[in-house]
């Protein structure tokens, strides 16, 4: 017999998310449409339109949903005062945290910046433990743990990619992979350890460090 193919977790919880999204905006269609042509009743000079049409409007409308909340998030870092400063060769550029800010995240996309959201993840993992007789997350989108704390300092806000975990309370050896920098940082990548140390290392040894940490 010829093997099935099969899903890690991470893939299937994904799969689950993308189906419920797709399948609630081709219903959402339906309503439209039906709104719609009970319009026409008073408004006859309203065409009558299809499903298609109706899934087309749909789509726009979210489009242009999509656009106000990208205006809305910029007005709101252009606005949040103190956030710019005035740079001496003209122009602007973000602020840096204060002087003496205790833990202050570093304001560029650098690698310090990049170690402190690794650790901020390690912290959230652990404070999951604590939580839950030392058990280690089943995946990353649990609930416990915000999303934004799975997400990279990357433009892209790429997610980290998490390791699969020893279940039952078990402890990993200290050197062993908790979870990575996604693709998106090229041929150097950080990875975190279940120790909580965080090195640099080329990206195919994070790719075959993960391979061995999803695989069941």
């Amino acid at each position: 017999m010829r093997p099935h193919p099969t899903l890690t977790d991470i893939a299937r919880s994904r799969l689950d998310v993308i189906s419920f999204f797709a399948l609630a905006f081709l219903l959402m269609a339906l309503p439209v449409k039906w709104a719609w042509n009970y319009l026409r009743r008073d408004f006859t000079r309203l065409p009558r339109i299809t499903y298609f049409r109706s899934l087309c409007l749909v789509t726009l409308w979210g489009l242009l949903f999509v656009i106000v909340l990208a205006m809305i998030s910029g007005a709101r870092e252009l606005m949040t005062p103190g956030a710019w400063e005035k740079k001496p060769t003209g122009g602007y550029r973000l602020a840096d945290a204060p002087a003496g800010a205790a833990g202050a995240e570093p304001s560029a996309d650098t690698e310090a910046k990049r170690r402190y959201r690794l650790e901020r993840l390690y912290k959230g993992i652990e404070e999951y433990r604590s939580a839950h007789a030392g058990k280690y997350p089943p995946h990353d989108f649990v609930p416990e743990i915000p999303e934004a704390v799975w997400e990279s300092p990357h433009p892209s806000r790429q997610r980290y990619v998490y390791a699969r975990q020893p279940q039952g309370g078990a402890s990993p050896r200290p050197d062993s992979l908790l979870a990575s920098e996604p693709s998106c940082y090229g041929t150097q990548r950080l990875i975190l350890l279940a120790s909580g140390k965080i090195e640099s290392v080329p990206d195919y040894v994070a790719f075959d460090l993960l391979r061995r940490g999803i695989e069941p």
